[in-house]
């Protein structure tokens, strides 16, 4: 037996479209799964202590001690800095929680006297670690100072007390990479480049600098091809211009040879 698909006024019978609405919503509906999706993702990988995700919080931004930007490996094994800035205290002030977070170990002293027991679980370096400073900060000028330990990367501070004003980030903040000088910090999401890069221009600079010869020969070239093309009948001595896989694979090959010559000998 064989079955045959209904005809409507001799027409084949076919599946209406979609509405419009019914497209959108799913389109919608997509998007809203997908961005949700994002979203649970980067919440979980904020909250793992096995990706190193620094989110800066309340308007502070996490800093870090200066070092070289060097193209070799980094060693494995641990790494020491200490962050440091001078607060001044107002009288009978209660409440100066200092809120902070350090990748991953900290030590947490003013002046000179430690404020809480050092974190030196690793794992729990993303927990907020908070230390009411009330009872160390009487009214006048102190020293806040923070020891960072870190395996097998660079230490890094996120600190902020609302009640003094006080935000990693703010200028006023020095570090110091393994005991060495006092420097300003830095701010850890800022690009740095080997000081190599810094003997060429960048990418834009060097193109912009070849403009002036590039692109009157680009346009003559396309200019040319255009008008040769344009026209019905080639002059004669354009008869041998035409290309083909051969010319254009020699003509590849030569390209390369002067780029490695360029290159070489520069």
């Amino acid at each position: 037996m064989t079955l045959s698909v209904p005809r409507a006024l001799g027409r084949p019978f076919t599946r209406p479209l979609a509405r419009p609405a019914v497209r959108l919503a799913c389109v919608l509906a997509a998007g809203a799964a997908l961005a949700a999706a994002a979203a649970w993702r980067v919440r979980r990988w904020a909250s793992d202590p096995a990706t190193p995700l620094l989110i800066g919080r309340g308007g502070a931004a996490w800093i870090a001690a200066p070092e070289p930007f060097h193209l070799s490996c980094r060693r494995l094994g641990p790494y020491q800095a200490a962050f440091r800035k001078t607060f001044a205290a107002p009288g009978g002030a209660q409440g100066l929680v200092l809120e902070l977070e350090a990748f991953k170990a900290a030590a947490v002293l003013v002046d000179g006297r430690l404020a809480a027991e050092p974190r030196l679980e690793l794992r729990r370096w993303k927990e907020p670690l908070r230390i009411d400073l009330s009872a160390l900060a009487a009214p006048g000028a102190h020293e806040l100072l923070v020891h960072v330990y870190n395996e097998n990367a660079p230490p890094a501070l996120l600190a902020r007390c609302d009640a003094l004003g006080l935000a990693t980030g703010q200028e006023g903040w020095e570090a110091s990479a393994g005991g060495g000088a006092w420097t300003p910090a830095r701010l850890a999401r800022e690009p740095r480049r080997p000081a190599i890069a810094e003997a060429f221009p960048a990418s834009l600079e060097a193109f912009a600098a070849q403009l002036p010869w590039a692109l009157p020969l680009f346009l003559a070239t396309a200019a040319a091809s255009l008008w040769l093309g344009s026209r019905p009948q080639r002059p004669p001595w354009a008869a041998g211009l035409t290309l083909t896989p051969e010319r254009v694979r020699w003509g590849l090959l030569f390209a390369w040879a002067l780029l490695g010559a360029n290159n070489i000998l520069k």
